[in-house]
């Protein structure tokens, strides 16, 4: 739909989800059943289970400035490697999240042509191999041993 609404110059809508809550139920019956055949009669038990869960999301649209802080808001680093694991390439990544690599600045007041050619020389070291970005279990021992995740560039 937004697609459509930026076709034509119209505002675009994302939806937010404030809460979702869920309705289970369970119910468990036994019933009887008298079947007569010429004069005798039988006894059939006969179980019924019934189970239904009704989830309910509540959606709000996002409009205005929540709507605009919500896009600019930065990434953090997890998020940049969950999405780096899921198959996007490194370049597309930086391109379209990084806003600077060592002092080179991804913005159009400055030279966009080093940070791109830097984004392009990481896909690069990724399609070879030689860069993996990923999740890597530290273990700190303190009082109680703990197992933290943190994403990692390698």
């Amino acid at each position: 739909m937004n697609i459509g609404r930026l076709r034509y110059l119209d505002t675009i809508e994302c939806l937010a989800i404030n809460s979702i809550s869920a309705q289970t139920s369970v119910s468990v019956s036994l019933g009887g059943r008298f079947v007569t055949n010429l004069g005798v009669t039988t006894n059939l038990v006969v179980p019924d289970l019934t189970f239904s869960d009704r989830p309910t999301f509540t959606f709000t649209p996002q409009r205005g400035r929540e709507f605009a802080q919500s896009l600019t808001k930065p990434v953090d680093i997890d998020t940049f490697a969950y999405l780096a694991a899921s198959d996007w390439l490194i370049n597309h990544l930086l391109i379209l999240l990084g806003s600077e690599i060592n002092g080179i600045v991804n913005e159009p007041r400055f030279s966009v042509v080093e940070f791109n050619t830097l984004a392009h020389s990481l896909l690069n070291m990724q399609k070879n191999g030689d860069l993996l970005v990923g999740f890597m279990e530290r273990r700190e021992y303190h009082r109680h041993l703990s197992t933290e995740r943190h994403a990692t560039v390698r």
